[in-house]
This record gives C-alpha cells, sequence and structure tokens, in this order.
C-alpha cells in the first residue's frame, strides 16, 4: 500500500496549476491590464477556466 505521505499526480498538477495561475495574475498586473478577468487570466496561464 502506498503511504500517506505520498503525494499523488493530481495533487502535484494542482499545485503546478496554481503556480501558473498565480504567475499569470502577477504578469498581467505588472503590465497594466488592471484587474484581469478569469478568462485573461486562464489563457495567459494555459490551464482550463474551470
Amino acid at each position: 500500500m502506498p503511504e500517506a505521505a505520498e503525494i499523488d499526480g493530481r495533487r502535484l498538477r494542482s499545485v503546478a496549476s496554481r503556480d501558473r495561475i498565480i504567475n499569470a495574475v502577477i504578469a498581467l498586473v505588472d503590465e497594466d491590464q488592471g484587474i484581469p478577468g478569469a478568462e485573461a487570466i486562464a489563457a495567459r496561464a494555459g490551464v482550463g477556466l474551470r
């Protein structure tokens, strides 16, 4: 059986997506885009809108 401390692929993808989203928001704000919408953030981060 896998150990409880082991991190599965879903959790790793979640962390990676969150990091891409955060970086996308920072980049859009730095580019003086104002407050970016969800569509712009998702497109910039390369993640689905959901």
